[in-house]
């Protein structure tokens, strides 16, 4: 039986940049949070930051958050990825899906 070359299978949530005629890969990672307290926003942040720290690949964090996530945070969240040279993009879902979440109340 012919062993498959690991380096041709790619998962469909890949997704690539083309830079300079080559293949880059982009990471997509997610993060959910309701922050009441202001206390998860920091977790939060510790882990980007180790995220950007420990790869040399380029990565998008989106954030779904609701209503709680305050504008210093997410100022500060920004600031991170933009310190790392990184995207970021925030979704509040209160906003785009609000029969889901009230459904869910």
């Amino acid at each position: 039986m012919k062993k498959k070359d690991p380096s041709s299978k790619i998962c469909s949530t890949d997704l690539f940049l083309w830079k300079d005629g080559k293949v880059d890969f982009m990471i997509h990672v997610c993060y959910c949070i309701r922050d009441d307290s202001g206390r998860y926003s920091k977790l939060l942040g510790t882990s980007m930051l180790s995220m950007f720290e420990n790869t040399r690949e380029k990565i998008t964090v989106h954030i779904l958050h609701d209503s709680t996530l305050d504008h210093e945070n997410r100022k500060k969240f920004i600031q991170i990825a933009y310190q790392y040279d990184q995207e970021i993009e925030f979704y509040n879902v209160e906003e785009l899906v609000p029969n889901l979440i009230e459904d869910m109340k």
